[in-house]
């Protein structure tokens, strides 16, 4: 049962009272987005987005850098929204529903993923409310909570649990986000082997891919394919575009941006029919069709 017992009083606050919620020292804040205008309505805050939001022992929750600015003003004190009934752990929920899509370093936003994961899962106030935040996974939860897409969510665990100095090198330029989850698979996935036992020179066959179907000419005549695990498009002049897969969704290095797409795998139901393999961006923005067809 949702609690909503929160009592909000506007006072004056005397500045030097104030100290930053431990979450926001380390990954910043910004403003609401639908979801959490929507979830405003329980702790009564839909009327004072704009200003310092404190708990009763005065931890800043939202908008820190207006005491910062207040400090290096010398104003004495500010005007601030105080929840009443607040417990530490519910504290999560507030800095989630007003600090999210802030531009954080890679190392910073990796360890936020898991510190909500651990709090949705782990922390029994957190699971209470987790039944409230959209998603059908606790990846797809922490995706709605900081504004991110279920793939990176999921991307940014991984680089953390297999490479996590690869963060700092992402945020250094050094490699990009679809460069370390590449190296990860592979380093995880070698590729096999040929086998050189007489008499088992017999392909396996495709494993057939997961992936919704999509709107293809002829649909009616395409049946699943083997779904490919990354693709590398190289130019003459060198540029190249990367493409790593995972299952449904893929991660593109696209005219200098990264962008999660979605992928399909489809073939023509006949023998030696072509296969298509498709990236769509949301709203059509960027669309990649890859047709395999054996020469007539």
């Amino acid at each position: 049962m949702k609690k909503t017992n929160y009592t909000i009083n506007v006072k004056m606050m005397p500045v030097n009272q104030l100290k930053q919620a431990a979450m926001l020292k380390r990954y910043g804040i910004d403003k609401p987005s639908e979801f959490e205008i929507d979830q405003l309505g329980r702790f009564g805050l839909t009327e004072h987005l704009k200003g310092v939001v404190i708990t009763a022992t005065g931890v800043v929750l939202c908008n820190w850098e207006f005491v910062q600015v207040a400090k290096a003003a010398k104003i004495k004190e500010i005007e601030v929204t105080t929840i009443e009934n607040l417990l530490d752990d519910e504290i999560p929920q507030v800095v989630s529903l007003m600090n999210v899509r802030k531009r954080l370093t890679k190392k910073a936003l990796a360890n936020l993923i898991i510190d909500y994961r651990d709090y949705l899962t782990k922390n029994e106030t957190g699971i209470t409310w987790a039944c409230d935040v959209p998603g059908d996974s606790t990846d797809a939860k922490i995706g709605k909570l900081i504004g991110y897409s279920y793939g990176m969510v999921n991307g940014y665990q991984k680089i953390y649990k297999y490479h996590p100095e690869f963060l700092g090198m992402i945020d250094k330029d050094e490699m990009s986000y679809t460069e370390a989850l590449k190296a990860i698979k592979e380093e995880n996935n070698p590729p096999s082997l040929p086998c050189e036992t007489p008499g088992n020179d017999v392909p396996p066959a495709p494993t057939a891919s997961k992936a919704p179907k999509n709107n293809y000419a002829g649909e009616r005549n395409m049946v699943e394919c083997e779904a490919m695990e990354s693709i590398q498009i190289r130019y003459a002049s060198g540029k190249t575009v990367d493409v790593i897969i995972e299952g449904s969704a893929a991660l593109c290095q696209l005219f200098g941006k990264e962008i999660e797409v979605a992928y399909t795998s489809r073939k023509e139901a006949f023998e030696g029919g072509a296969e298509f393999h498709r990236l769509d961006a949301a709203g059509n923005l960027y669309n990649i069709e890859l047709v395999i067809r054996k020469a007539a």
